[in-house]
Protein backbone atom coordinates (compact mmCIF):
# COMPACT_ATOMS: atom_id res chain seq x y z
CA UNK A 1 0.00 0.00 0.00
CA UNK A 2 1.14 3.36 -0.72
CA UNK A 3 0.80 6.38 1.78
CA UNK A 4 -0.33 9.65 -0.81
CA UNK A 5 1.95 12.63 0.25
CA UNK A 6 0.18 14.65 2.38
CA UNK A 7 -0.34 12.07 4.80
CA UNK A 8 3.04 10.75 5.43
CA UNK A 9 4.10 12.90 7.86
CA UNK A 10 1.86 11.43 10.11
CA UNK A 11 3.61 8.42 10.31
CA UNK A 12 5.95 9.15 13.15
CA UNK A 13 4.62 7.31 16.09
CA UNK A 14 4.53 4.15 13.86
CA UNK A 15 8.29 4.54 12.49
CA UNK A 16 9.83 6.97 14.78
CA UNK A 17 11.53 10.59 13.86
CA UNK A 18 12.32 9.45 10.41
CA UNK A 19 13.19 12.96 9.40
CA UNK A 20 16.55 12.61 11.11
CA UNK A 21 17.29 9.12 10.45
CA UNK A 22 16.65 8.95 6.58
CA UNK A 23 15.82 13.16 5.51
CA UNK A 24 12.83 13.97 3.19
CA UNK A 25 12.58 10.26 1.43
CA UNK A 26 9.63 8.86 0.55
CA UNK A 27 8.72 5.90 2.94
CA UNK A 28 6.03 3.12 2.30
CA UNK A 29 5.04 1.27 4.74
CA UNK A 30 2.94 -1.90 5.28
CA UNK A 31 -0.66 -1.63 7.01
CA UNK A 32 -2.40 -5.39 7.24
CA UNK A 33 -5.96 -3.90 7.75
CA UNK A 34 -8.62 -6.54 6.32
CA UNK A 35 -11.97 -4.90 4.60
CA UNK A 36 -14.22 -8.00 3.94
CA UNK A 37 -16.42 -7.48 1.07
CA UNK A 38 -19.55 -7.66 3.35
CA UNK A 39 -18.11 -4.75 5.04
CA UNK A 40 -17.16 -3.09 2.30
CA UNK A 41 -20.37 -3.32 0.38
CA UNK A 42 -22.15 -1.76 3.57
CA UNK A 43 -19.55 1.54 3.65
CA UNK A 44 -20.31 2.01 0.04
CA UNK A 45 -24.09 1.84 0.37
CA UNK A 46 -23.59 3.84 3.85
CA UNK A 47 -21.98 6.77 1.68
CA UNK A 48 -25.02 7.12 -1.08
CA UNK A 49 -27.30 7.71 1.41
CA UNK A 50 -25.32 10.54 3.24
CA UNK A 51 -26.19 13.94 2.61
CA UNK A 52 -22.22 15.23 2.23
CA UNK A 53 -19.82 13.81 0.27
CA UNK A 54 -17.09 12.47 2.63
CA UNK A 55 -13.15 10.98 1.45
CA UNK A 56 -12.94 8.03 3.50
CA UNK A 57 -13.64 6.61 6.73
CA UNK A 58 -11.87 8.35 10.19
CA UNK A 59 -10.42 5.29 12.39
CA UNK A 60 -11.41 6.34 16.10
CA UNK A 61 -9.89 4.82 19.28
CA UNK A 62 -11.47 5.46 22.53
CA UNK A 63 -9.71 3.71 25.48
CA UNK A 64 -11.91 3.28 28.67
CA UNK A 65 -11.98 1.13 31.44
CA UNK A 66 -13.38 -2.38 29.32
CA UNK A 67 -10.56 -1.92 26.72
CA UNK A 68 -10.21 0.28 23.76
CA UNK A 69 -13.38 0.98 21.55
CA UNK A 70 -12.75 0.98 17.69
CA UNK A 71 -15.45 3.09 15.32
CA UNK A 72 -15.38 3.64 11.74
CA UNK A 73 -16.75 6.59 10.38
CA UNK A 74 -17.32 8.76 7.40
CA UNK A 75 -14.80 12.04 7.64
CA UNK A 76 -12.49 13.84 5.19
CA UNK A 77 -9.08 13.86 5.85
CA UNK A 78 -7.87 16.62 8.55
CA UNK A 79 -4.28 17.61 8.84
CA UNK A 80 -1.76 15.35 10.62
CA UNK A 81 -3.63 11.97 9.49
CA UNK A 82 -2.16 8.62 8.56
CA UNK A 83 -4.21 7.57 5.06
CA UNK A 84 -4.27 4.16 4.09
CA UNK A 85 -6.18 2.27 1.28
CA UNK A 86 -7.50 -0.84 2.47
CA UNK A 87 -9.82 -3.05 -0.48
CA UNK A 88 -10.50 0.44 -2.39
CA UNK A 89 -11.55 2.50 0.90
CA UNK A 90 -9.55 5.63 2.09
CA UNK A 91 -8.98 4.80 5.95
CA UNK A 92 -7.90 8.02 8.03
CA UNK A 93 -6.80 7.65 11.39
CA UNK A 94 -5.51 10.33 13.87
CA UNK A 95 -1.66 9.86 15.23
CA UNK A 96 -2.84 7.54 18.25
CA UNK A 97 -4.95 5.83 15.84
CA UNK A 98 -2.76 5.13 13.24
CA UNK A 99 -0.65 2.70 15.80
CA UNK A 100 -3.49 0.36 16.12
CA UNK A 101 -4.27 0.37 12.22
CA UNK A 102 -1.84 -2.66 11.29
CA UNK A 103 -4.36 -6.29 11.83
CA UNK A 104 -6.93 -4.53 12.52
CA UNK A 105 -10.12 -6.65 10.46
CA UNK A 106 -13.17 -5.11 10.06
CA UNK A 107 -16.10 -7.18 8.81
CA UNK A 108 -20.22 -6.91 8.34
CA UNK A 109 -22.73 -8.75 11.09
CA UNK A 110 -25.88 -9.01 9.30
CA UNK A 111 -27.56 -9.81 12.86
CA UNK A 112 -26.49 -6.26 13.97
CA UNK A 113 -26.77 -4.79 11.12
CA UNK A 114 -23.35 -2.90 11.23
CA UNK A 115 -19.62 -3.12 11.02
CA UNK A 116 -17.58 -5.13 13.52
CA UNK A 117 -13.63 -4.40 14.32
CA UNK A 118 -11.73 -7.09 15.51
CA UNK A 119 -7.84 -6.95 16.83
CA UNK A 120 -5.76 -9.76 17.55
CA UNK A 121 -5.34 -10.20 21.22
CA UNK A 122 -7.86 -7.80 22.30
CA UNK A 123 -11.43 -9.59 23.32
CA UNK A 124 -13.24 -6.03 24.01
CA UNK A 125 -12.52 -4.68 20.56
CA UNK A 126 -15.18 -7.09 19.21
CA UNK A 127 -17.58 -5.20 19.14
Amino acid sequence: MRIPAPCSRSLRPLIGDYDKMVGMLRIEVLIAMIISEEAKAHILAMQKTEDRPWTGLRLQVLPGCGGLRFILSPDDTRSGDTCVEVSGLRVMADPFASTFLDKLTVEYSAADGDLVIHRPGDPAADR
